[in-house]
């Protein structure tokens, strides 16, 4: 099988501006890192912006575009992002644009680099301690196989297949989120308060599980940290309607129903008798309200518990709390199932696509 560098199957290989980008309150949205998903997409849900003047200003090779393959360099390296269309956003530095030119399917190459020996290779090529950076000309000139266009057609194809059932099951769980969010706030926003949020949440115990201890574990159970990833374990620690909470760092919130393990740096909460729906859609509410006023600390900022139990809010009657779970629960039971199947599909894409990329299995012309 043929190899070919990088820079061979590309029009160019760059990255972002490297002056500091002039922020704005609108306009075009900038990613980092820090935006790339667990899927490999982008997430524009907490993003800063730049103004559109500085956008236009921009050469061609720093606008991605369809087609176009974002690839992560710096700290958190070896993150890759197929561009499905032409929205616009500015990307940091810190993250490569690669433009496939006509002799390789872009689908083909973003797999290339997906594919866990490709990371390998940029990982052992990776220079620096505290930081460790991927050079352009490092990525320009790593190789990957080349199979026949009709293979590289064959082989994106299929595993185009699973993670656009992926992104099917994302969007539906998306979508169930809003319509949870509008159900909550046509019902609760405007109500005045009458108890604290102690009135209604329940603490779980802490875990003694460290977020490293389920670092490539595989386990039947989702494993919530502080951070953004999601990782799995081989017992549940709860069930049932639970909210998962950062304690250092940034505010974050996840609600999962159903059998859990959460890590020790996080705060595994429930609500009351019935207010386990209430409850998480509420803290989900303020969550900007809680990084900014129970969140402190001199160096890495730490929740403060016994203030935000202290915080005011509105305790739905009996009769509105029975309204607002009949919608909720069933949502929650559907996004639960769902999150359940894409990860089956995540890993059935993930142990097949090293197979079809290192030609242990094959595909016929």
């Amino acid at each position: 099988m043929e190899q070919r560098k990088i820079q061979e199957c590309c029009q160019f290989v760059t990255d972002g501006d490297h002056l500091p980008p002039p922020k704005s309150k609108e306009g075009i949205p900038f990613i980092t890192i820090t935006n790339i998903n667990e899927f490999n997409k982008i997430l524009f849900d907490n993003v800063m912006y730049v103004p559109e003047s500085y956008f236009s200003e921009l050469s061609h090779t720093k606008k991605a575009q369809k087609g176009d393959i974002l690839y992560s360099v710096v700290g958190s390296f070896g993150k890759p992002v197929f561009i499905t269309d032409n929205k616009k956003f500015v990307f940091q530095r810190h993250i490569a644009l690669l433009r496939p030119n006509d002799t390789i399917n872009g689908k083909y190459l973003y797999y290339s680099m997906l594919n866990p020996s490709f990371f390998k290779v940029v990982d052992k090529y990776a220079i620096g301690c505290s930081q460790r950076t991927v050079t352009l000309d490092t990525l320009r000139n790593l190789k990957i196989n080349i199979p026949s266009r009709t293979i590289q057609d064959n082989i994106a194809g299929i595993l185009s297949l699973l993670d656009e059932k992926i992104d099917k099951n994302n969007v539906i769980n998306d979508n169930l989120q809003q319509v949870i969010k509008s159900c909550f706030d046509f019902m609760f926003a405007t109500q005045k308060p009458n108890g604290i949020i102690s009135d209604i949440l329940q603490e779980h115990p802490k875990s003694t599980i460290q977020v490293n201890d389920s670092t490539g574990i595989l386990g039947d159970y989702p494993f919530f940290t502080s951070g953004e990833a999601i990782n799995e374990w081989q017992s549940a620690l709860v069930d049932g309607m639970n909210c998962y909470l950062s304690t250092g760092g940034n505010a974050t919130i996840k609600g999962y129903y159903g059998k859990a393990a959460y890590s020790t740096d996080t705060w595994c909460v429930c609500g009351k008798g019935e207010y386990s729906f209430y409850l998480f859609c509420y803290l989900k509410s303020i969550i900007r309200s809680i990084n900014d006023s129970f969140f402190a600390g001199s160096g890495l900022k730490h929740l403060q518990k016994d203030s935000l139990l202290l915080v005011n809010l509105y305790i739905p009657s009996e009769k509105e709390l029975e309204k607002f779970n009949s919608i909720v629960k069933p949502a929650m039971e559907t996004m639960t199932k769902l999150f359940l199947e894409t990860k089956k599909l995540k890993q059935q894409r993930d142990f097949l696509l090293p197979l079809l990329m290192n030609g242990q299995a094959t595909i016929a012309e």
